[in-house]
């Protein structure tokens, strides 16, 4: 230990060269290429006091007291006299390596990452079993501008791996190292690697799908790729703790983003039964009934999200189209007229409302409805090609005409629109027998 205390008399730190109002500008501990700050001391948040080990009681008390006062004025943002709290803690335990990890990380805070580059290279070579440090010391000497360090980064990365899978900044490094996006089957060796860390903690597999998950969106992975290939960190999360509710949650989204419906329906169902009032829940276990072609069962979890939420104004068409797609066009209908009578409509929701209506063959509601969309949309072809086809519902095929012909000069030679169907409409609505002109 030698190698910090003269370090800390190097730096000039001493309990009495800090002032106590002494105020400090922090620096983000982000390294943008390969992780947040969030992310790498997520490794570093079970950090238990020090124990001392080896040493009489007076100086694992000192330790002790130093290092949780250091945490303490972290916490506050003081790092320079948190400093000065740590060196009292690793001149009493000399042994206990997550001091030195807090030191350099203070020292990362304080913008001198060479100074903590130098301390962890130092007490590694003192410490070569604590793999914490080595973790810490890879995310310093990441940077694929300079490659000795970009080697040394990827070194210690592995060691710390080795040492402790469960380090998860590290296969993020590692990821980087591998050149992920020309080397894809070292990226699925890392990937399986890490698949096997054993863990009793959901949280940890959490983690390490959400990691994963950044890992592949950068290797440009397909999504429905990605969710089948962090399917398992989430499976294990639930096996973990089988009563989350928030796991089952997220284990049905994987599966249901990967297109596995049935399985994301079994997850959904699981936590619905138990809690139906998690956010985003509901809207998911529709969809799943909807892609397993259960629209009944979907419209019954709308209806009763509806119920409890009437501001949500889109679910009112999204239930109109479950009716629709069960051929319920009653209740369709009643659903599109709510939906247009609390909102601003569009062109489609008068087209929606307008084809049900015709569907229950009310053309005079749904000419109604069509000349309400032509004054807000009087030059939308769809809604004078729907309009038209109300007019010669209604027999009124000299205007249907007229409209037809309009609308083909509108169209101006647009094949999308004057296409097989516009000139069926014409043929049939031109030789209809009551045609007044014919």
């Amino acid at each position: 230990m030698a190698g910090l205390i003269c370090l800390a008399i190097t730096l000039g730190y001493t309990a009495s060269s800090v002032p106590a109002h002494a105020a400090d500008t922090a620096k983000p501990l982000n390294n943008p290429v390969i992780s947040s700050e969030e992310e790498l001391l997520q490794d570093f948040k079970k950090t238990p006091m020090p124990s001392a080990s080896g040493v009489d009681r007076k100086l694992r008390a000192l330790s002790a007291t130093a290092f949780a006062e250091g945490q303490r004025l972290s916490q506050s943002g003081k790092f320079q006299e948190a400093l000065v709290h740590y060196f009292e803690a690793a001149e009493a335990d000399p042994s206990y390596s997550p001091i030195t990890a807090q030191i350099a990380l203070t020292l990362l805070r304080l913008d001198r990452k060479e100074e903590a580059i130098n301390l962890l290279t130092r007490q590694v070579r003192l410490q070569p079993e604590a793999s914490r440090l080595h973790s810490l010391l890879a995310f310093c000497l990441f940077d694929p501008k300079d490659p000795a360090k970009y080697s040394l980064a990827l070194k210690h990365a592995r060691i710390a791996l080795k040492q402790d899978p469960t380090l998860i900044s590290n296969y993020r490094i590692l990821a980087q190292g591998a050149d992920i996006k020309k080397n894809p089957a070292k990226l699925r060796e890392l990937l399986n690697q890490a698949r096997e860390t054993p863990s009793n903690e959901a949280a940890f597999y959490i983690r390490m799908a959400e990691t994963w998950t950044r890992i592949l969106m950068e290797s440009n992975t397909p999504p429905s790729s990605i969710s089948l290939q962090v399917l398992p960190f989430y499976e294990k999360a639930l096996q973990a703790e089988p009563s989350n509710l928030e796991y089952a949650f997220q284990l049905g989204q994987v599966h249901f983003d990967a297109g596995n419906y049935p399985q994301a329906l079994q997850h959904y169902e699981s936590a619905y039964a138990r809690n139906r009032k998690i956010s985003g829940l509901r809207e998911r276990l529709a969809l799943s009934y909807m892609s397993c072609g259960r629209e009944s069962e979907a419209i019954v979890v709308l209806e009763d999200l509806l119920e409890e939420f009437p501001e949500r104004k889109n679910l009112y068409t999204s239930i109109g189209e479950l009716y629709e797609r069960a051929g319920k066009w009653q209740e369709a209908c009643a659903y599109y007229e709510r939906y247009i009578s609390i909102h601003d409509p569009n062109a489609e929701d008068y087209i929606r409302l307008a084809q049900a209506q015709m569907m229950l063959k009310k053309p005079e509601a749904a000419l109604t409805t069509m000349e309400a969309a032509e004054k807000n949309f009087p030059s939308m072809t769809p809604i004078l090609l729907l309009k038209s086809i109300t007019l010669h519902s209604l027999k009124r095929f000299d205007e249907a005409l007229t409209l037809l012909t309009n609308i083909e000069k509108l169209a101006r030679g647009d094949e999308k629109i004057l296409n097989t169907f516009f000139y069926f409409r014409y043929g049939a609505t031109y030789h209809s027998p009551f045609l007044k002109t014919f």
